[in-house]
């Protein structure tokens, strides 16, 4: 496979993304009419054939680290998440305001890892990441995302959490150390992070505050 193929297998897997209600992948290669009342609304084999597109999705992974001796069933993604935040930092400078929440990764299985329901989001079902974001001049940019691990977040054989951030390992209470690790990449710069009320804990805001990071908060008034 040469880049032009990936480039093409992940527009394809984009393209797909875009519309709803198409469960069999297959119907994307039909050979029976369009038919707007059922299966795929275009065809995708000028492209890239059904077979060749399977075989390169099946040999996909995110990861090149050997698992751990304990169970993580997190392994898969971990190492990508890790390297999507270290380039982030890297590339992107944050404006003066940003924004930290909560976002859905849909998933309508409950078997996977981290599965969860939230309510209140537009698409409750799948995987939470704490996220944070760009909040000036309109442009939405997310640079920082946090799994929500769980009831399948790691511990190790003598039953200590796997993976712990640094601010967890100083003893900061979660909620602190979470919105410590988010907002990593503009410690000691002045900069602004609003949260929602989730966030708005005084260990918090004084941790960011300690980092050179103003936090503020939503507060909810019964």
């Amino acid at each position: 496979m040469d880049l032009q193929e990936f480039y093409v297998f992940l527009g394809c897997h984009f393209f797909m993304a875009c519309f709803k209600g198409i469960s069999d992948r297959r119907d994307w290669w039909s050979k029976q009419t369009i038919n707007m009342f059922d299966g795929a609304p275009f065809r995708l084999s000028e492209y890239i054939s059904f077979s060749r597109f399977a075989v390169i999705a099946r040999s996909m992974t995110y990861t090149d680290k050997d698992a751990p001796t304990f169970l993580d069933r997190f392994h898969d993604v971990r190492q990508m998440i890790g390297a999507w935040n270290e380039h982030m930092e890297m590339e992107y400078c944050p404006s003066w305001m940003n924004c930290g929440d909560e976002s859905m990764n849909t998933w309508l299985d409950a078997n996977c890892p981290g599965f969860m329901c939230v309510p209140r989001k537009p698409h409750p079902f799948g995987n939470e990441y704490h996220s944070i974001c760009d909040g000036d001049g309109g442009k939405p940019i997310m640079w920082k995302v946090k799994m929500q691990e769980g009831k399948d977040q790691p511990k190790k054989p003598d039953g200590t959490w796997a993976f712990p951030s640094e601010f967890e390992e100083k003893g900061m209470s979660p909620t602190a150390a979470l919105m410590c690790e988010l907002t990593s990449p503009i410690h000691h710069t002045g900069k602004v992070v609003t949260f929602d009320s989730g966030f708005c804990v005084k260990v918090g805001i004084e941790a960011l505050h300690a980092q050179g990071v103003y936090g503020q908060a939503l507060i909810k008034k019964k």
